[in-house]
């Protein structure tokens, strides 16, 4: 019960730090580098789809999803 509580915490913590960077009727462009700077964990996802070679497709957390454009870099969308 605890482990589901931290996992909730962090899902709700990642989902105010996208919303900071979210800008309503703006194409949100994020390099894949920048994730750590901007606080950005994938792992706080709810769902996390990759390619078979592991590299990351999409994120999709609580409000929010990032979804891969290129190589490097992903589009933050509201859901």
């Amino acid at each position: 019960m605890a482990a589901f509580e931290a996992d909730k915490r962090n899902a709700i913590a990642q989902d105010l730090v996208l919303r900071t960077i979210f800008r309503r009727n703006r194409k949100i462009v994020i390099d894949q580098n920048k994730f750590r700077e901007l606080k950005i964990d994938v792992l706080n996802a709810k769902t996390i789809y990759c390619r078979a070679d592991g590299r990351l497709i999409s994120a999709v957390f609580t409000n929010f999803l990032l979804e891969r454009i290129d190589d490097v870099t992903f589009e933050l969308k509201q859901r």
